[in-house]
């Protein structure tokens, strides 16, 4: 599937779930201060031909 974002094109797919299907997530949250988090995390998913991966990563903080 192809889409358009913020006039980019963007290709979309994803791994369909069968008889082989693998999803695997990490993920870590640490405490800067009283009110502030630095968090991230990996993700990855393998089915029927296809493979998708990402990483995020931020910080939170609450005002």
């Amino acid at each position: 599937m192809t889409t358009a974002l913020a006039g980019e094109r963007v290709d979309l797919s994803a791994a369909e779930a069968g008889k082989a299907f693998c999803r695997a997530q990490l993920q870590g949250t640490v405490r800067l201060g009283a009110s502030s988090y630095l968090y991230g995390g990996v993700s990855t998913e393998q089915g029927s031909g296809v493979e998708n991966s990402s990483v995020n990563a931020g910080i939170r903080i609450a005002l």
